[in-house]
């Protein structure tokens, strides 16, 4: 054996592990042996440790452990340590989220820039004004021809007589009937007396007279009932006097009135 030195790269922060193995010809160490060292160094147990060459090839526990050195070098080796796995189950959430982030994929690109460095959106703005000028004198011809459509179809359209409503006799009926109507009512509030209130009380009955219960006095005061029965018979007797009932002529009236009210009705319903 040319060198029975063997270096073993450990964790990160930690600095490479250089081992000594006896060069024995009798006796050639293996991969189980550099573990045994390994563990005698580090607090790690044997079922835990996985070496790997530099290159990252994995090596058993049976082969030779100068096996792997090359020429005027010591043999290098990966030191790893094998993590129980998680319980898994994360695939069907990064599908999901995947289609999520695919159906919200932003369509707009006008902020990008194309090869030359001009922005998407200048880009496509002065195509559409390209477009919009060569197409303007297609629109001018169409509206031309829809201005002279229009004012052939108005030129052929008969143009449309104005007709005024006059009937002289309706209107001179009309007025007369309004005049007849205010006549009759003038008629009517002439002829109605001012003093319907009074009259009215007139015609109401008089009211009865209340009869004094006598047997509650004693005989010593019967003169002054007697004077006081005679002061009520005058005071009523003048009531009685003011009450007269109203002649027939204030009748009279009320019954032309209403007349004269209902033929200015017919009149007006006849119009």
């Amino acid at each position: 054996m040319a060198s029975s030195q063997v270096i073993v790269n450990l964790f990160s922060g930690l600095q490479p592990l250089c081992l000594q193995f006896p060069a024995d010809a009798d006796s050639t160490p293996t991969i189980s042996d550099l573990k045994y060292r390994i563990f005698e160094n580090l607090p790690i147990g044997c079922q835990g440790l996985r070496l790997t060459t530099q290159g990252g090839c994995s090596v058993d526990d049976a082969d030779a452990l100068f096996e792997h050195e090359e020429s005027g070098c010591p043999p290098v080796f990966n030191l790893l340590v094998r993590i129980p796995g998680g319980k898994g189950g994360f695939g069907s959430m990064l599908r999901a989220q995947g289609g999520k982030m695919a159906s919200q994929k932003t369509t707009n690109f006008e902020a990008c820039r194309d090869l030359s460095g001009r922005r998407l959106k200048t880009v496509n703005d002065a195509k559409k004004l390209a477009d919009y000028l060569e197409k303007e004198p297609e629109r001018k011809r169409k509206r031309q021809e829809e201005t002279i459509q229009k004012l052939e179809k108005k030129l052929k359209e008969p143009e449309k007589q104005k007709i005024r409503f006059h009937d002289p006799d309706f209107v001179q009926n009309h007025q007369d009937v309004l005049d007849d109507v205010q006549e009759a009512v003038e008629k009517a509030l002439r002829d109605v007396p001012a003093t319907t209130a009074l009259a009215t009380r007139k015609d109401s009955p008089p009211a009865a007279k209340r009869v004094p219960d006598l047997s509650q006095w004693d005989a010593e005061s019967e003169p002054e009932d007697d004077s006081e029965d005679e002061d009520e018979e005058e005071s009523d007797g003048e009531e009685v006097w003011a009450e007269e009932p109203a002649t027939g002529s204030d009748a009279d009236a009320e019954a032309d009135a209403d007349a004269l009210i209902h033929k200015a009705e017919a009149v007006k319903a006849k119009a």
